[in-house]
């Protein structure tokens, strides 16, 4: 069966203004480095930290690809395509279980809920929160899909919320241990 052309809606995934300016820290590194190599007439120790800010980037690429998904909505199909056009995957109707919420801890607002859409056979694409500006709308347009709503996935914590409010906490006081060592630094 051929999936349909006419086009429902279209959910786009956000790059992050995060990812993007590593991704320039880390070509510009980059660059510094290979013109630092080629100074130094080709010095073995340059060479480890080209490799590394290589490695660095790719990680980075692959964690962007992962991340942010476009999905593209028809009658009959869904498709899943990715920023760095690297793996597109349309799926039939048919072939879609439902999506339901998982909860998780974030670090910034504590507890939240994540997109999960499930094949029939089990696998799962995961739709992280921070990937997309209106979160909301891309439940509207899974609705609009029709595609079923399985439920909740809550976490079994008894003391979830404190562990959230906790998590919460420490990355604000590891942000200023940070600030407050650096400005230490600075004034000696």
């Amino acid at each position: 069966m051929k999936a349909s052309n006419k086009k429902i809606g279209t959910i786009k995934a956000k790059i992050g203004s995060v990812e993007i300016v590593t991704l320039v820290a880390f070509i510009i590194l980059l660059t510094v480095s290979i013109q630092q190599f080629i100074r130094e007439d080709f010095k073995t120790d340059w060479i480890y930290l080209l490799f590394s800010i290589l490695i660095l980037i790719t990680l980075l690429l692959a964690f962007i690809n992962y991340k942010n998904k476009t999905i593209i909505l028809t009658v009959d199909s869904m498709t899943i395509k990715r920023p760095l056009g690297l793996y597109s995957k349309t799926y039939l109707k048919e072939q879609l279980k439902g999506y339901d919420l998982q909860e998780y801890y974030d670090n910034q607002i504590g507890l939240a809920r994540q997109i999960r859409i499930w094949t029939k056979d089990d696998k799962q694409i995961i739709l992280i929160r921070d990937a997309y500006s209106d979160y909301e709308r891309v439940l509207m347009e899974l609705k609009k899909f029709d595609l079923t709503y399985l439920g909740t996935v809550e976490l079994t914590a008894k003391y979830k919320k404190l562990i959230g409010i906790g998590l919460q906490i420490i990355t604000v006081l590891t942000m200023l241990m940070l600030v407050t060592s650096a400005l230490i630094r600075s004034l000696k």
